[in-house]
């Protein structure tokens, strides 16, 4: 926004403002799902990979 040939920048709103009431919407229709069920078992990498 420009004021007496000043560029005013307004302080950003809180960076999860509203969160609450978009996650309580998601689950009201079944929008909360994980999309990536096939990660939650260890693959091959887990097993001989990943140190512990």
């Amino acid at each position: 926004m420009a004021e007496n040939d000043r560029l005013l920048i307004p302080p950003a709103k809180s960076t999860r403002a509203g969160w609450d009431i978009a996650f309580q919407k998601m689950a009201l229709r079944g929008d909360d799902q994980l999309l990536d069920e096939s990660t939650t078992t260890p693959s091959d990498w887990d097993e001989s990979e990943w140190e512990w």
